[in-house]
């Protein structure tokens, strides 16, 4: 008998150090400013007729045309052009839910809410504010605006302490000043820092550039005009005379736009305009030139030539490419014969080479400092000849993709016959 005594004193006693280690969750009070009439109810009580509030804890005043009160489970029904203010935030409604225990204001309708200091604002379709822990979450066609942005999206999350909104679902970021405009299925947006990040099918439009990036991540600090494109970014800039649009794909994509207007792309680099594919490990895109600048073992494709060098500069004008410069080894190669039997390369190599475009096509091609040429000629499909020469410039201009004329400085060249060239095998004919 003893023992369960022991027992049963044992247990009180740790239940009274439980209850006296978590204190009961208090209560906020709500008093009653003015109210045209109050009636008692089974489950409380209601008051009718512009009803006030005032909430010393956290010195806020509700409004309401109607409020039904039910103290066993500490909730306020307010109804009817519901006001909860303070002298930094006002949340609007025709129906709240307002828990005096979690503090949590919840309207299953429409929700507007505003802070004045600096002013910002987002409605939906319902929410939730928590005035414990100064958190809205909002859902369902969510707008959200202030002095940088106006966002919309399924669902927000507004941390008012962190100064961070989170969105997520359809989400659409639109700059204050209109010049660029963000898509992603999440969104995070530092308030203070200015900072945005977004994920999953990132789109930015560029009004400004008349482009389009996308990728799966961004981090874009406004501040600086800095942004970082990752997850098979790539940026599209668009010709609306014509589907020919610059497109460039990279590893990472990065944006600078204090000063000027660039787009820095890196590793394993691709850039297609036109007939025309580069390859390169970096890439930089100067919308204000409109020219792309190839560093890093670039390299040109196009339907006849290739074309190597150290660093390769592309302008383009009129949204078409009209020009491009290959410095240090530069070398351009292109099929010496267009009946695909000989393996045989036409070469030209320079300290420069400058190559121009005509609709979309080389039409002429320069060699300059130290210009080296190694030509075959061809009659009936045949080979005749090869010259090989050494000039201060060299000047290729050719006609729907073959060269019509060759024009040589100062300078020596050797052109040797076919039955002086060592045996230049057919394609096929030999093992």
């Amino acid at each position: 008998m003893k023992k369960n005594l022991d027992t049963i004193i044992t247990i009180v006693f740790a239940l009274c150090i439980l209850g006296e280690s978590v204190p009961a969750q208090e209560r906020i009070h709500l008093k009653i400013i003015h109210a045209d009439k109050e009636e008692h109810t089974k489950s409380g009580h209601q008051l009718t007729g512009s009803v006030h509030y005032f909430v010393e804890e956290r010195k806020i005043n509700i409004y309401c045309d109607t409020t039904d009160v039910f103290e066993a489970d500490n909730l306020y029904i307010l109804r009817g052009r519901v006001r909860i203010v303070d002298t930094e935030k006002s949340v609007f409604s025709d129906y709240i839910r307002y828990n005096v225990l979690t503090e949590e204001a919840h309207s299953p309708g429409p929700l507007l809410f505003i802070e004045s200091k600096p002013q910002r604002s987002l409605q939906a379709d319902r929410g939730t504010y928590n005035y414990k822990t100064n958190v809205l979450i909002a859902a369902g066609n969510g707008v959200y605006k202030d002095s940088l942005y106006t966002l919309s999206a399924d669902q927000f999350s507004y941390v008012r302490n962190e100064k961070n909104i989170s969105a997520a679902g359809n989400v659409k970021g639109i700059s204050k000043t209109g010049l660029y405009t963000i898509y992603s299925d999440q969104f995070l947006y530092l308030i203070n820092e200015k900072n945005v990040s977004a994920s999953g099918n990132v789109k930015i439009f560029s009004s400004k550039d008349n482009a389009v990036a996308s990728g799966n991540t961004l981090n874009y600090q406004q501040n600086k005009l800095y942004g970082i494109l990752n997850g098979n970014p790539r940026v599209a800039v668009a010709d609306s005379a014509s589907s020919d649009s610059l497109i460039i794909s990279g590893a990472r994509i990065e944006y600078f736009g204090k000063s000027i207007s660039r787009y820095v792309v890196t590793d394993s680099v691709t850039i297609k305009k036109g007939g025309v594919t580069a390859f390169c490990q970096k890439a930089v895109y100067d919308t204000t030139v409109s020219k792309v600048y190839l560093r890093y073992s670039p390299k040109i494709v196009e339907e006849t030539f290739t074309v190597f060098g150290k660093e390769i500069d592309l302008t383009i004008k009129n949204r078409a490419l009209s020009e491009m410069v290959v410095r240090d080894s530069a070398l351009v190669l292109s099929n010496a014969d267009t009946t695909g039997m000989y393996d045989l390369q036409n070469e030209l190599s320079g300290k420069t080479i400058n190559v121009y475009f005509n609709n979309g096509q080389i039409n002429i091609i320069i060699a300059s400092l130290n210009a080296k040429v190694t030509y075959y000629g061809f009659e009936k499909n045949e080979l005749q000849w090869r010259q090989t020469g050494t000039f201060n410039q060299i000047s290729i201009t050719l006609t729907n993709g073959k060269i019509t004329n060759i024009n040589c400085g100062e300078g020596n060249s050797i052109i040797t016959p076919k039955n002086m060239l060592q045996v230049i095998k057919k394609k096929g004919l030999y093992e």
